[in-house]
């Protein structure tokens, strides 16, 4: 029975949570995802891909910039006083939370003198670029790993306050998806925007911060933008640019775009706060079991199946809705005094809040709320987390959930496991 509505389904559930949590495999962190504004919620990966309409044909401002990189002495002489990196963006807004520049470590970059400044794109892009440096003087060549480690002035001055004992912040990184086939082979990223800027920003130490609500307006954190949703900012944004002498080139981009299956309204890809499941931990045993199933027909062993499990990622098991199984996670609403109480039964929420729990749905659980037992003052709360566990979490833990496992029926659920 997948009755995940009932309350003895939904105990057993919380139970699992708990387990998962008491071992190490549960954590909350960001997730880049497809994310409808209008909703106000993410989309999965299935539902930007559910019919043909989904991806329609938009036209966005793309950019190129340049930004400035401070003098080194250690750098190779062409590039160690300052020089102007080159990068283009088809999503001119998200220089405003920008931190950090990426080139490919075996790409060949070309340095170009103009009017006595030095500027630096991959070699491959010169061509595409013959408009404004046709004329420029070649005056090295480079491998990407040479800029690696540079820092440079960001275009908009916003997060630096709030990055500034961060050491790769606002650096040259390296990674494998900067490509040549489009742009000037230099990628400007923000990791609360994409997946690519998320892994390789959180790979060398740089937090992610948000600098939109959840309408995707810009916050007070960029105070001359606040207000405006991102697609509205692309304009005045690209004009102080230009009056800067900051932008070097701007041309309209075709290109087939996510929109929201509901209302139709064109995504934009955020960095939402998550529960994980720790999969990249387990993911070794699982494939040593894999190769213990006999597979019909074999080829799935390590074809598709084997496949998956070798690429698997950590799972986001949170979901921003009102309806399903809450994550059972209270946390203190004062970050000075910080406190995680994470339950696994209708007896421990009753222990602790002093109530008999007959409806674990929201808005009922949300109204438990008590003293947080680690403030001394005693104004501090523990309040419930806002999300409900996805649906796949809940239908997945019908082989004991079914039989209000492991509250009842241990022998039965232990002769008729799996599901």
């Amino acid at each position: 029975d997948y009755k995940t509505l009932d309350l003895d389904y939904m105990e057993s559930v919380m139970w699992a949570f708990k387990s998962l949590y008491d071992k190490g495999l549960i954590y909350e962190g960001f997730r880049v995802l497809a994310y409808c504004w209008r909703c106000e919620t993410p989309l999965s990966n299935t539902e930007t891909r559910m019919d043909e309409d989904t991806y329609r044909e938009r036209t966005d401002p793309s950019a190129t910039v340049w930004f400035q990189l401070q003098p080194d002495e250690s750098a190779p002489e062409p590039v160690r006083g300052p020089v102007r990196m080159l990068a283009w963006t088809t999503m001119p807004w998200t220089l405003v939370p920008n931190v950090a520049l990426v080139v490919h470590p075996d790409v060949d970059y070309a340095v170009v003198e103009k009017d006595g400044t030095r500027y630096v794109l991959a070699e491959a892009r010169l061509d595409a670029y013959a408009a404004e440096f046709g004329d420029a003087t070649r005056v090295a060549t480079l491998k990407g790993r040479d800029l690696v480690g540079r820092r440079y002035e960001p275009v908009f001055e916003f997060l630096v306050e709030q990055l500034a004992d961060v050491p790769a912040a606002f650096t040259v990184l390296a990674g494998d998806f900067v490509t040549t086939d489009e742009g000037t082979g230099i990628v400007q990223v923000a990791p609360s925007h994409g997946e690519d800027d998320y892994n390789v920003c959180t790979a060398a130490g740089i937090p992610t911060i948000l600098t939109v609500d959840d309408r995707t307006r810009f916050t007070s954190i960029a105070p001359r933008f606040e207000g405006l949703q991102v697609f509205e900012a692309n304009r005045p944004l690209l004009r102080e640019l230009r009056e800067r002498g900051v932008l070097v080139r701007e041309e309209p981009y075709v290109h087939p775009y996510p929109h929201c299956w509901r209302c139709e309204t064109p995504l934009v890809y955020k960095a939402v706060s998550s529960w994980f499941v720790k999969v990249t931990a387990i993911k070794d045993r699982m494939l040593e079991l894999n190769q213990q199933i006999n597979w019909i027909p074999g080829h799935v062993k390590d074809g598709s199946f084997g496949k998956w499990l070798a690429n698997a990622r950590d799972w986001s098991i949170s979901r921003n809705r009102f309806w399903g199984s809450p994550i059972p996670v209270w946390k203190s609403d004062d970050p000075a005094y910080p406190r995680v109480d994470v339950y696994g039964s209708l007896a421990e929420l009753e222990r602790d809040f002093g109530v008999r729990v007959t409806d674990l749905h929201r808005p009922a659980i949300d109204e438990l709320v008590r003293p947080n037992p680690d403030d001394p003052t005693g104004k501090s709360m523990m309040r419930r987390v806002p999300e409900v566990l996805d649906c796949w979490f809940e239908s997945g833990s019908m082989p004991f959930a079914q039989v209000h496992y492991p509250f009842e029926n241990q022998e039965w659920f232990e002769h008729h496991y799996p599901g």
